[in-house]
């Protein structure tokens, strides 16, 4: 049955997949977006300033390893994603998604024109009720400043002419574990019907999002988050320094730390029956000594690499004994 109203329309239109997504910027966050919502049936504009990058992503040459060449030949030879370099393209667009950088200045501070940039563009293109998520880190209040006022101004209405959100880019490049996809997302919107329609959308491809109570609340979460990373990348490098001063290999602890910690989750998921390929069963906090301590003459990177694939397999498996390691696995190589 066909309901009455711009947003009803919208949601239509996200549904059956006729909805007409713009992503701009195709960075390690862009190009990724763009390429799951043209897997997932949308038919999708990049829009980059990059001409090389807008080249290559047409001749279907990824710059990221997340993506395959293969996976985005096949989306341009289908049509579901086609990349610009001229803000044409942003015209006539049911969606648009911005995911440019938000750097620093050499003065150090939030380097906020990129999204001031697209604001602009925005404002010249809109012809047609739109959704327009923001996914860059900002400051909170970033989404009212730099997109809702402008285009308030320009007397384009909330909730009639366009709806906005903001939900923070998360990503894990190169962990194949971890696709953007399953990565949970937080969003929010500058009203109930701007939260709607944008977790709508971004539910047509991630697996898991959540809702925020306010713009600025999922602004913040991005910067914690952000912080977090920080504080911790920066607290390891300052151990790096005090392990060079005490001729210590920061490397080999952390990859010490994680063996025994999966050696330790290891002997929690399986218990004590541990099955080599000669059928020969042992005590599992025993044989994963040899990761912890590997006087023996072990690989130890190579320990690490196999417990973790033989916790990855019991947990699969979801039994308590496993046929994964071999005595020729736990040698040197």
């Amino acid at each position: 049955m066909e309901r009455p109203g711009a947003k009803n329309v919208l949601v239509d239109a996200i549904n059956d997949r006729s909805a007409r997504p713009v992503v701009i910027g195709l960075g390690h966050v862009g190009l990724v977006e763009a390429v799951n919502y043209a897997e997932a049936g949308f038919q999708v504009a990049g829009y980059d300033i990059n001409k090389d990058h807008v080249k290559a992503v047409n001749e279907g040459r990824s710059h990221l390893h997340d993506i395959e060449d293969s996976r985005l030949a096949k989306l341009i030879e289908s049509g579901n994603l086609t990349a610009y370099d001229q803000p044409a393209c942003l015209r006539d667009r049911d969606v648009y998604i911005i995911t440019v950088p938000t750097l620093l200045t050499e003065e150090k501070d939030p380097d906020i024109r990129p999204v001031e940039n697209v604001a602009a563009a925005i404002k010249e293109a809109l012809s047609r009720p739109a959704l327009v998520v923001l996914t860059s880190t900002c400051y909170p209040g970033a989404t009212r400043d730099l997109l809702f006022d402008p285009l308030a101004k320009e007397g384009f209405a909330l909730d009639e002419d366009f709806w906005l959100a903001y939900a923070p880019a998360r990503i894990d490049p190169g962990n194949p574990d971890w696709p953007m996809t399953k990565i949970p997302k937080i969003v929010s919107g500058m009203t109930d019907d701007s939260l709607e329609l944008g977790k709508l959308f971004l539910e047509q491809t991630i697996e898991q999002v959540i809702a925020a109570d306010s713009c600025e609340a999922a602004e913040m979460t991005k910067l914690l988050e952000n912080s977090f990373r920080l504080v911790n990348m920066g607290f390891m490098n300052e151990m790096a320094h005090v392990c060079h001063e005490l001729d210590l290999d920061a490397g080999d602890l952390g990859r010490r730390e994680f063996a025994a910690t999966v050696a330790s989750e290891i002997v929690d998921k399986l218990g004590q029956p541990f099955k080599l390929d000669d059928d020969r069963t042992v005590d599992v906090s025993a044989s994963i000594g040899i990761a912890i301590y590997p006087d023996d003459g072990t690989n130890l990177d190579q320990l690490v690499v196999l417990a973790d694939s033989a916790m990855r397999q019991a947990k699969a498996n979801g039994g308590n004994r496993f046929e994964f390691f071999k005595k020729k696995d736990a040698k040197a190589a």
